[in-house]
């Protein structure tokens, strides 16, 4: 799908992608394009420290970030194709992008988030040490179209509530499986007009955490609710200082 897209495009794509779904309207089309142009929907979510229960506070250790997202409707050659790099200082989580497919000039993107904690207990048995947090990840993102066509930007704000398990795997590694459900607002804006909407969302994956020291990698996926959207797939290394 072309991701360089006015709202008058999007509101025609409504019609075509959403067809047996008759309560879905151009605001909810509206803030899916909107997610999934910033790094929320593009980028799935990954495994931090904070969720493996190996650094706590704002002024924990840093880290850095490759990360990659892939996504395409059914029987579409048109993909998009996303790869950002990110830092996270602490609780606090920042990301740069790019968003491209075939026959289209692509989007650069970027996004902040912060990971609080609210629950996190060690769940101890049958000599097993795992831990289990709950967390909360608000985030807010950006997106511009880039190319000689009208220029479309987009924004989201939204709020994830991850919920992991820390397994020890060995002597150093972490394997730390998640479930992710979120919320959020979605707003485009293009040739002087401009739609919003809400969507819901849920992410999943795992990560290997620690495989050496720290070395992370993730595997993970995003579904931004529409009926017949595609669901976004990530893998992203982690270098923790």
């Amino acid at each position: 799908m072309r991701l360089r897209v006015d709202v008058v495009v999007a509101a025609a794509l409504v019609a075509i992608v959403a067809r047996p779904a008759r309560a879905q309207n151009v605001h909810d089309f509206a803030a899916w394009l909107a997610m999934m142009s910033t790094p929320y929907g593009s980028l799935p979510p990954l495994v931090t420290r904070r969720m493996a229960g190996q650094s706590t506070g704002i002024a924990a250790p840093s880290s850095f970030e490759l990360r990659y997202g892939h996504f395409a409707f059914d029987n579409s050659s048109d993909a998009a194709h996303v790869g950002g790099v990110g830092a996270r200082f602490g609780a606090l989580g920042l990301v740069v992008g790019y968003e491209g497919c075939s026959g289209c000039s692509g989007s650069l993107m970027a996004g902040a988030d912060y990971e609080g904690i609210v629950v996190q207990q060690l769940l101890t048995g049958n000599g097993a040490r795992s831990l289990f947090t709950l967390g909360l990840r608000p985030s807010v993102g950006f997106g511009r179209s880039l190319g000689d066509g009208p220029d479309v930007s987009s924004i989201s704000a939204a709020v994830d509530v991850p919920i992991s398990v820390a397994v020890p795997v060995g002597r150093t590694a972490r394997m730390v499986p998640f479930v992710a459900p979120g919320f959020g607002v979605g707003a485009l804006r293009g040739g002087g007009e401009s739609e919003s909407g809400t969507r819901g969302s849920i992410g999943f994956g795992a990560a290997l955490v620690d495989l050496a020291p720290g070395l992370g990698l993730n595997l993970s996926w995003r579904k931004v609710f529409l009926e017949q959207a595609p669901t976004t797939i990530g893998i992203a290394l982690t270098f923790d200082r």
